[in-house]
């Protein structure tokens, strides 16, 4: 979905799961699950991840450029953090919750191509339970194809 919406847009995308493994100083693209708390994911690198991603956020508005940041947006400190970048570089700001339900997000996870992401069941799961509210987000749901969210995102 994000890149469905940088492309459409002509932004840039941020990915917390390809900057969580290039801070850490790995591949991208290479697997290094672990359980939510533990590994890559930590308190203290899910904090330094989303510090990173807001440093090449600003690089990029500063520079002209819309920015899709794709991350999970756990917890409203974080939130809040993008919007007060947007405030400072004078930049529009939309927040979008993708949702899903249980059943499908599983088969994606399942299906998917191996890619930046480590998500598993476990970690779905697991996120599930400790997600904060998010209400200043318009939902999106993603049950359907790519096209047909962002047409949702466009009635927004």
């Amino acid at each position: 979905m994000a890149a469905a919406l940088a492309e459409r847009t002509g932004a840039v995308v941020l990915s917390s799961d390809v900057v969580r493994k290039e801070s850490a100083g790995l591949n991208p693209q290479s697997s290094h699950p672990s359980a939510v708390g533990c590994g890559l994911y930590t308190a203290d690198r899910t904090a330094a991840t989303y510090t990173e991603l807001m440093h090449r956020a600003h690089e990029q508005v500063t520079m002209g450029r819309s920015v899709v940041i794709d991350a999970s947006w756990n917890d409203e400190q974080t939130r809040e953090q993008a919007r007060t970048l947007a405030v400072t570089t004078h930049s529009d700001f939309v927040e979008l919750e993708c949702r899903v339900p249980k059943r499908i997000a599983v088969k994606r996870i399942a299906t998917r191509p191996r890619g930046a992401s480590d998500a598993s069941t476990h970690v779905y799961d697991a996120m599930t339970g400790t997600r904060r509210p998010w209400p200043s987000a318009s939902v999106i749901d993603t049950a359907g194809t790519v096209a047909e969210s962002l047409a949702a995102v466009g009635t927004r």
